[in-house]
């Protein structure tokens, strides 16, 4: 660092750290500058958002595209009318609509009673879906009857994805209109992420600590009363 400030910073391209003296010759230096211009690897989510940008189904920033932009609002099958009335009524806990993408149209895709540790085994691995799910749970000695909407989207072809994308606000207000309260809304990628760990942290998430005030040392010997002379 003493050496630094006496050539001075702004002299001073770039640094390289290295535990070896072949890290510094010609070849290791290419080296360093091929590994810093390599791209940062992007997420499973950054990567279907540059997949969708490049199908021109999705538009963010400047992009020009129109397709699948705004939601939209298929006819809901009367199946899934039903099953949302079992599921308020408690029939089953659990409810599976999805898109009939050929005749465009809201499906039943699944209704049944599943425990939390079993229910994302009946998310598909290739395909879209919405869950409404009601977690029945105990939470510091306090019983929950909370109902999750999940979108859940794995790897699968652009169309597909936004058009469920656009579909997320139709498919939630379905429930919503049977009078079915929402406690949250998740979006996941992987169906392992539907676990009690995450559900318990989005539903009773961690309270923040409350900072105690600094309280002031009190006077030795108490405090004393100071009269003036007269």
């Amino acid at each position: 660092s003493n050496l630094k400030s006496s050539v001075g910073a702004n002299y001073i391209v770039d640094e390289i750290f290295g535990t070896v003296a072949s890290e510094f010759n010609s070849a290791g230096f290419q080296a360093w500058k091929k590994h810093q211009e390599a791209e940062v690897p992007l997420t499973q989510l950054e990567i279907q958002k540059n997949e969708e940008l490049e199908q021109g189904v999705f538009k963010g920033g400047a992009g020009t595209s129109t397709a699948y932009v705004h939601g939209v609002a298929f006819p809901v099958d009367d199946s899934v009318l039903e099953a949302m009335d079992g599921f308020k009524a408690g029939t089953y806990n659990y409810v599976q609509v999805a898109i009939d993408a050929t005749n465009e149209r809201i499906i039943l895709a699944q209704s049944d009673t599943l425990s939390l540790d079993v229910v994302h085994e009946s998310f598909p691995t290739n395909e879209p879906r919405f869950h409404f799910y009601r977690w029945s749970h105990t939470y510091e000695g306090d019983q929950f009857d909370s109902i999750v909407y999940c979108y859940s989207c794995p790897s699968s072809p652009v169309k597909l994805r936004m058009l469920y994308s656009s579909s997320k606000a139709n498919v939630s207000s379905i429930a919503e209109s049977k009078g079915i309260n929402l406690d949250c809304k998740l979006e996941i990628s992987d169906r392992k992420e539907f676990n009690e760990k995450e559900l318990t942290i989005t539903i009773h998430p961690p309270k923040a600590e409350q900072k105690k005030a600094f309280a002031k040392p009190k006077p030795k010997g108490g405090r004393q009363l100071i009269r003036n002379k007269e």
